[in-house]
């Protein structure tokens, strides 16, 4: 089975913070990883999405993208993305959507200027096509719970 090109992995500060986001961040996995399948480059097979939700138990103090880390032995790129219990205790359903999104887009555009650096291979564009198709699929499905709710 291949592994999907790019993942979104999580850790919650507590039960709380994991409950309220699961169900913005679970659906924006699917569709990563059904419309977003690469490859990408043949120098990285992975671009991963670290989540790091404030809560009571665990608390990152940092909000966006941080700690953009490549191991090219293992081609990925991987890169942290804060999410402060300010905003997921009050960002409604679309505004933390539009959160999520727009930081990935950040953390792709990192990810990519990272790979250029090092003259690795990259298909820019159909990575950035892939990515804006997802993310407007992801919005919507989401702007339609908001607006049935």
């Amino acid at each position: 089975m291949a592994s999907d090109t790019i993942t979104l992995g999580v850790q919650a500060g507590d039960q709380e913070s994991d409950n309220v986001m699961s169900p913005l961040y679970m659906p924006l996995r699917r569709v990563l990883a059904r419309v977003c399948r690469g490859p990408y480059s043949k120098d990285i097979i992975e671009f991963a999405f670290i989540l790091r939700i404030d809560g009571k138990i665990w608390y990152f103090k940092f909000e966006g993208c941080e700690k953009l880390r490549m191991n090219r032995s293992e081609k990925y790129v991987t890169i942290d993305i804060g999410v402060p219990e300010k905003l997921w205790r009050t960002f409604d359903k679309t505004a933390m959507a539009n959160y999520l999104v727009d930081n990935i887009a950040d953390g792709l555009r990192q990810m990519v200027a990272l790979i250029c650096k090092k003259k690795l291979d990259i298909d820019e564009e159909k990575l950035y096509r892939d990515f804006s198709d997802a993310s407007n699929e992801y919005l919507s499905s989401m702007e339609a719970i908001q607006n049935s709710q």
